[in-house]
This record gives structure tokens, C-alpha cells and sequence, in this order.
């Protein structure tokens, strides 16, 4: 997540291009849009899953819905990862 968020932040421009890519593909489709998630962020999400659900299975991890819990836990830790990186700016 954090070398997601390094990338962007690499350029000015990857941030525009970025959130280019994200309103045309709700004007209709991005082909960009759709091969990224095709090629990374739909095997990273179910390997994410899979792991939940392994983790379940084994009783490490209580009982919830894998698929409903893997991208609130990744945006808790997205948010937790900003917040850090942001107190480190302002030390």
C-alpha cells in the first residue's frame, strides 16, 4: 500500500493521471482501469481472502465474512499507514 501511495506521489502528474484514469472509468470504462485490476488488484484481493479465510478456518480469526472484511481491514490499515507517514512529516 505504501509504495502505491510513494508512486504517486513520485510526480505531480501520476496523482492527475491517476485520478484521470478513475473519472473515465465512470464515464463508461477505462481498458487501463480494468487491466490494472485484472493483472494486481484482483489477485492481491483474493490471496487477501484467501488468507482470512484461512485464517477462520483455522480458528486464528473469529467467524466473519472474509469478502466483507478484507477491504475494511485494508482501509483501516491505508488510513493507519497515512496517519503515521503524516506525524512523521510534522516531528
Amino acid at each position: 500500500m505504501k509504495a502505491h501511495f510513494d508512486s504517486i506521489a513520485e510526480s505531480p502528474y501520476y496523482a492527475h493521471i491517476f485520478m484521470s484514469e478513475l473519472m473515465s472509468a465512470s464515464r463508461g470504462g477505462s481498458t487501463q482501469l480494468d487491466r490494472m485490476f485484472t493483472l494486481y488488484l484482483q489477485p492481491i484481493g483474493l490471496r487477501i481472502v484467501g488468507l482470512l479465510q484461512e485464517g477462520i478456518d483455522s480458528g486464528e480469526f473469529r467467524a466473519v465474512q472474509a469478502v466483507q472484511f478484507a477491504p475494511s481491514a485494508m482501509a483501516r490499515l491505508s488510513l493507519l499507514s497515512d496517519r503515521a507517514a503524516a506525524a512523521k512529516v510534522h516531528e
